[in-house]
């Protein structure tokens, strides 16, 4: 849902600019700091209760994609199906490099564990 969301940032009104930070954040728990599921779902509560003006325009990466959702439907084992997805995430996380410093501070203020 994350990455789906991500590669899909929809304009940039407050709501659209608060999606993007917040499931970016999840991504980055999930692939950099291996935070349990119910760690992102908290995360994503707790940012979504913030103000929705609070968060800054993020610059969609939409021509950084190799992978999208149409590769991980066109999977053929459950196997094939995980590292997609894994691959599909990473690639999405990696495309918003420019923001990671960002990210990673939001996820601190929430998620205070240190890099």
């Amino acid at each position: 849902m994350d990455t789906y969301a991500i590669q899909h940032p929809g304009h940039g009104d407050p709501r659209v600019r608060q999606s993007v930070s917040i499931h970016l954040v999840s991504l980055y728990l999930t692939l950099a700091r291996n935070a349990p599921e119910k760690t992102c779902i908290a995360a994503l509560r707790e940012l979504s209760a913030r103000p929705k003006g609070s968060y800054p325009v993020l610059t969609p990466r939409p021509d950084a994609y190799e992978l999208t959702v149409s590769d991980v439907y066109k999977t053929r084992s459950p196997e094939e199906y995980r590292e997609t997805v894994r691959q599909w995430a990473q690639e999405t996380w990696d495309a918003w490099s420019p923001y990671h410093g960002y990210v990673r501070a939001l996820a601190a203020s929430i998620w205070p564990t240190g890099d």
